[in-house]
C-alpha cells in the first residue's frame, strides 16, 4: 500500500436545506406551539429564512494516509500528528483519515452581530444564531451522507465523527476523554499549502464563528 495523499484541499458546497422552525422554539424550551406568541413565532420563522439568505456553506476537506497510530497517537503522511486517547479505539484499522474544516461564511455573523443592536427585533440575533448552529449540523450530515456514498465506491465506510473541543467515552473504562482544542492547529497543518479560508484564533476557536471542523477515519467494510 503506497503513502500517498489520497485529495488536497478540496472544496465542497452546499446548496442549502431548509430548517424546521419548530428546532429553534424547541431549543429555547418552547414545547407548545399552539400557545407561542405570534412575535415570538414569526421570529423564529424570520431566522430560519434569514440563515438561508446569509449563509454561503463550504466544507474544506483532505484525505491523507495514516502511517501509524499507537496508544491514541496518529501520525499522518503530511508528517502532522494528533493525539487522543480515544484514537486507540475509534480510529483502530482505519487507513486514512479525512478532515474538514465547515463554515457557513462571514455574513450570517455579521447579520447576528447587527441585530443585536435592533430594538425592534429583540429575539432576532438569539433565534438566527439558534438556526445557524442548527444549519452547521445540517451542513454536517449533508456533507457526510456524501462522503458515505463516495466511499462506499472503495468498499470502505466511516467511522464517528469526532472533533477537537468534545468529550468521548472509552468503550472499555467508559471514562470520558477530551480531545484537545489545540489540536485545531495540527488540523489546519494537514491541508499543508492550500489551507482552509478561515481564522483560527490563539484560543483555537475559529472566525467565521458558525464553523465547525472535524475528523472521519476511514476503513474497509470488512471490519
Amino acid at each position: 500500500m503506497s503513502n500517498i495523499i489520497f485529495e488536497s484541499s478540496i472544496l465542497w458546497e452546499s446548496v442549502g436545506v431548509a430548517i424546521d422552525h419548530k428546532k429553534v422554539l424547541r431549543i429555547h424550551g418552547y414545547k407548545d406551539f399552539l400557545k407561542v406568541r405570534p412575535r415570538i413565532l414569526n421570529a423564529a420563522i424570520d431566522a430560519v429564512k434569514e440563515v438561508l439568505l446569509y449563509s454561503t456553506p463550504k466544507v474544506f476537506y483532505t484525505r491523507t494516509r495514516i502511517i501509524d497510530n499507537k496508544q491514541g497517537l496518529v501520525e499522518l503522511f503530511s508528517g502532522v500528528e494528533l493525539y487522543c486517547p480515544i484514537f486507540s479505539e475509534r480510529l483502530i484499522n482505519c487507513d486514512s483519515l479525512i478532515i474538514l474544516f465547515l463554515t457557513l461564511g462571514e455574513k450570517v455573523d455579521e447579520e447576528i452581530l447587527r441585530l443585536q443592536g435592533c430594538e425592534d427585533r429583540p429575539l432576532g440575533s438569539i433565534f438566527l444564531e439558534t438556526a445557524a448552529r442548527i444549519n452547521v449540523e445540517v451542513i454536517s450530515r449533508e456533507f457526510q451522507k456524501f462522503l458515505v456514498e463516495k466511499l462506499s465506491r472503495e468498499g470502505k465506510r466511516l467511522t464517528m465523527r469526532m472533533g477537537p473541543g468534545y468529550q468521548y467515552k472509552m468503550g472499555k473504562s467508559n471514562d470520558k476523554i477530551s480531545w484537545d482544542l489545540m489540536q485545531q492547529f495540527a488540523l489546519f497543518d494537514a491541508f499543508g499549502q492550500k489551507k482552509p479560508n478561515l481564522l483560527l484564533l490563539d484560543s483555537g476557536a475559529m472566525l467565521p464563528k458558525m464553523s465547525r471542523s472535524a475528523i472521519f477515519g476511514v476503513l474497509s467494510n470488512k471490519y
